[in-house]
């Protein structure tokens, strides 16, 4: 995450930005502290569409934060490896 943004950024602090903490590994660890009963695999790396449908028959829930349309379809991977999906990015940025 980037300093300039942070104040929009709900799930990351300060330290996370300080530390240069990937934003999977930090958003896992505050979403951990929320609800310590959940499982949540953090992935950290460039994700494609091959990557999303080895990891889509494994998850219960996918959270999409991009705000990178061109890269993959997730809704497509989603709809047809059987999961869920929420987007959570700005739907006006391409």
């Amino acid at each position: 995450m980037d300093w300039s943004n942070l104040q929009r950024q709900q799930l990351y602090a300060e330290e996370d930005a300080r530390n240069a903490v990937p934003k999977a590994i930090a958003a896992k660890k505050r979403l951990s502290a929320i609800h310590s009963g959940a499982t949540i695999q953090a992935v950290v790396g460039d994700m494609g569409v091959e990557e999303m449908h080895e990891i889509i028959p494994e998850v219960d829930l996918i959270i999409d934060a991009t705000d990178n349309f061109d890269s993959w379809d997730y809704k497509s991977s989603c709809t047809n490896g059987g999961s869920p999906s929420s987007h959570g990015g700005d739907e006006s940025i391409s």
